[in-house]
């Protein structure tokens, strides 16, 4: 109980503090937060029901607030960087065709059938973990793929974000995360091709060429929760896009509109949020996606501890080629010289 009410301490500071606080009483849910601390705490049940709890109200308030199908974009400075295209929904779904930005097909810089991979570690990558560099190693073998690396230093050579998000980002009340979950909207809304997380290892084979290339040429893609047979969620550490894909940037512009109203992170997972409630406004869209099980692409981050077995490494990347990792609480992993931790260190080791 006590572990408990510290966690939910630590995620309280995490998220802003008494702005958070102030904000729930502003959205009338800050009732429903104590209500819950109380009841768990006389039924000494787990501190860990009262979040959701509050998401949950959270969650209702900010569809309802932020359910425009397409925010129009304003002009002057505050104005998003990319802009609604003039075509039809269904072109923008459909078509294999590359965006005037080159898109998923051309990529940034326009090189044939090379795909840009966005990848970040916005403090740069000589404070990033060794996990961190051994999956950005794995994804530089990636067929016809070209890595872009984005920190701090070189994000505003890429992207235009409004001035009351970077004036936000600059005094931390936007934290790295949620800054990070716009870049990777923005640079798909503007350019395309495929945000991968820095924790993501990639372990391709030749039996993924299909699944790789169906990535690559769908105009959207992101791994799903499946649960006999219904998404049951997202995830948004892997995203593929064409340039000037409706959901990527109706997402981005409800994400740039929370924050023109919001100090703090009301809910740790806002982009999962708009750009769930986005794709279900656009079944055409989501309806072409290739089938991405998120629950396949986590086996992995469950067995960093244990020792490392070829037989039970072959079966499980020739079946994911990528694989969501973490490099939090990985001391016993490091521990163990023949766990599978080590192993991808040792796979992906630099030069």
């Amino acid at each position: 109980m006590i572990k408990d009410f510290d966690r939910l301490l630590v995620r309280f500071r995490q998220f802003g503090g008494w702005r958070l606080l102030v904000q729930y009483a502003r959205m009338g849910v800050l009732g429903t937060g104590m209500r819950e601390i109380i009841r768990c705490a006389f039924h000494r049940q787990s501190m860990k029901q009262v979040y959701p709890k509050i998401t949950h109200k959270v969650d209702e308030i900010l569809l309802e607030k932020y359910k425009a199908p397409l925010l129009s974009p304003q002009g002057g400075e505050d104005a998003p960087s990319t802009s609604p295209k003039e075509e039809s929904l269904s072109w923008v779904c459909n078509s294999a065709e590359s965006s005037p930005f080159g898109g998923i097909r051309g990529g940034l810089r326009g090189n044939g059938e090379r795909v840009i991979i966005w990848f970040s570690w916005l403090q740069g990558l000589e404070s990033a973990p060794p996990l961190v560099h051994a999956c950005l190693r794995s994804l530089r073998l990636l067929p016809d793929a070209e890595v872009v690396v984005i920190n701090r230093d070189n994000y505003q050579d890429y992207v235009e974000f409004p001035s009351h998000i970077l004036e936000k980002y600059r005094k931390g009340r936007i934290p790295h995360v949620t800054m990070s979950d716009m870049l990777r909207l923005a640079l798909l809304a503007r350019y395309g091709g495929v945000w991968i997380d820095a924790t993501v290892l990639a372990t391709y084979r030749e039996e993924h060429a299909a699944f790789w290339q169906g990535i690559r040429q769908s105009p959207l893609f992101f791994y799903r929760y499946f649960s006999g047979g219904r998404v049951g969620g997202i995830s948004t550490g892997f995203i593929a896009a064409q340039a000037g894909n409706p959901i990527i940037i109706e997402t981005l512009q409800q994400m740039y509109a929370y924050w023109k109203d919001y100090d703090c992170l009301v809910d740790y997972y806002l982009i999962h949020l708009f750009l769930s409630a986005s794709a279900n406004r656009h079944p055409e869209c989501v309806g072409t996606m290739p089938r991405g099980n998120s629950r396949h692409a986590l086996l992995l981050a469950g067995s960093l501890e244990k020792p490392y077995d070829a037989a039970a490494w072959n079966d499980l990347t020739s079946h994911v080629p990528f694989h969501k990792l973490s490099y939090r609480h990985t001391d016993k992993a490091q521990a163990r010289s023949n766990s599978y931790y080590n192993h991808i260190l040792t796979l992906h080791k630099g030069e």
